[in-house]
């Protein structure tokens, strides 16, 4: 078995070839020490004598190392077929230093920590992948840590070579089950969607995330095998009926329809949009995300439903009816271009010029606060600047005309008047008041009075 012609640091003898140390499988169980307390020296000791193992010791199979059966794991060999392997008894499983909590407040856009699985479960065509992947976008788009792990996806990578039958399906269900667990563990809400035809295997996979002390949503994607035969997007169904696949859920195998799911759909009777909403309830109602969702967010911006602030054609003769009824201000050109800003939603959710407490918030904390509860960056203050005579001659009318050169340009309603503070602005948006600065002088030329309100 060993050879003393073996040099040192070598595996193999340089003369004759033989190995200096036997093959792992042929170690006699006699030959491990009993006291693992300290595996870190064992592995040396272990090392020393496995050099001296005569191949006459090893007898029988019995003389194997045997391990525990509960330490046994379904892993795919060389074949591609399952077959249990030993795990090692000397694999600790390392405590995380950084809490769920401490993840919540540092990664998560509200400061959460939100970590869940969602279990999408249907016949294939049902929809599954659909609904999640458009909950997915929904949530990324809005800061959220989610991610989808389609069943296809997951069989094209980690859980490659695991075939159809109820063995492989089970674990591919486990294997998905703890992937699940490593992401929701960093904080991401986790979207599986899997055909998972077998009650006990999703019971597992709710045991394993349970298991975990992490919440477990089902969700029955109901739709009826009709519908998703007439579908077919994936040419499966067609296939099967033909004979060139075997072991097909629904077809050739039962899928085994859950009773307690916490959310059903039946995407025959609802839309997508339908689907994804119900999906968001149901995080709502468990208060994984807030009833109130932040504002979706592309290439770091955010921004909620772009509104034109034009006039349609039907309501035009009216409205310049009642502008010629109205008081009049006169528009800068400056005042002129911000109204097109607002009118063509250049500056949403913004749609009218500030009034005072948005003013205010954009000179001292750059930003602004939308109907939703939302934060937006806002360092330019978009304000309209009046003089003391046109204060006095508006400051009792509910709306006005804003007019250039002569023309009707937009009505102003609900407005407020307040002061200017031409100096604060000053400062804060130039950090200078040097008077040949050509804006800082056209604010100093300005009124000393600022008009707010809904264009």
């Amino acid at each position: 078995m060993g050879c003393i012609g073996s040099k040192v640091k070598s595996s193999h003898c340089y003369s004759c070839g033989s190995r200096k140390y036997p093959e792992l499988s042929t170690i006699p169980k006699n030959y491990f020490i009993e006291d693992l307390s300290n595996p870190s020296r064992d592995i040396f000791s272990q090392a020393q004598k496995m050099s001296y193992i005569p191949s006459s010791d090893v007898n029988n199979e019995d003389d194997i190392l045997s391990i525990d059966s509960s330490l046994v794991k379904k892993l795919k060999n060389s074949t591609g077929s399952a077959t249990p392997t030993e795990q090692c008894s000397n694999i600790f499983v390392a405590e995380h230093k950084v809490t769920r909590q401490q993840r919540g407040l540092s990664l998560d856009c509200e400061g959460k920590f939100r970590g869940c699985v969602v279990w999408l479960t249907g016949l294939s065509g049902a929809g599954k992948s659909t609904i999640a992947m458009g909950v997915e976008k929904q949530l990324v788009s809005r800061g959220f840590l989610c991610y989808c792990l389609d069943g296809d996806n997951m069989r094209a990578g980690l859980n490659q070579g695991l075939g159809f039958s109820l063995e492989d399906r089970r674990e591919n269900i486990r294997r998905t089950a703890e992937a699940s667990v490593l992401m929701a563990n960093a904080g991401f809400i986790v979207l599986c969607s899997l055909v998972s035809p077998c009650h006990k295997d999703r019971e597992t996979a709710r045991r394993i995330v349970l298991g975990k002390n992490l919440p477990f949503f089902e969700v029955f994607v109901s739709t009826p095998l009709e519908e998703c035969e007439r579908r077919d997007t994936k040419g499966l169904y067609r296939r099967c009926r033909a004979g060139e696949i075997k072991g097909f859920t629904g077809i050739d195998q039962t899928y085994e329809e859950p009773q307690n799911p916490e959310l059903a759909l039946n995407t025959q009777h609802q839309s997508v949009e339908e689907s994804v909403s119900n999906v968001l309830k149901l995080l709502k109602g468990k208060e994984i995300i807030s009833d109130q969702l932040p504002l979706p967010k592309f290439n770091g911006n955010s921004f909620d439903k772009v509104e034109e602030l034009f006039a349609s054609k039907k309501d035009l003769p009216l409205l310049r009816s009642k502008a010629a009824n109205l008081k009049k201000i006169s528009l800068t050109t400056v005042d002129l271009q911000w109204v097109q800003v607002l009118s063509e939603g250049w500056a949403s959710p913004l749609k009218c010029f500030m009034r005072e407490d948005q003013y205010l918030q954009c000179l001292h904390f750059n930003c602004l606060t939308t109907p939703k509860g939302t934060m937006i960056n806002q360092s330019i203050p978009i304000v309209m600047a009046i003089t003391e005579d046109t204060k006095h001659l508006i400051e009792t009318e509910k709306a006005v005309t804003l007019v250039h050169g002569g023309k009707s340009v937009a009505i102003l309603n609900n407005f407020e008047i307040f002061p200017h503070r031409k100096e604060e602005r000053i400062a804060r948006q130039f950090g200078t008041c040097h008077p040949d600065h050509p804006y800082i002088a056209m604010i100093n030329d300005a009124g000393d009075w600022l008009i707010g309100g809904d264009i």
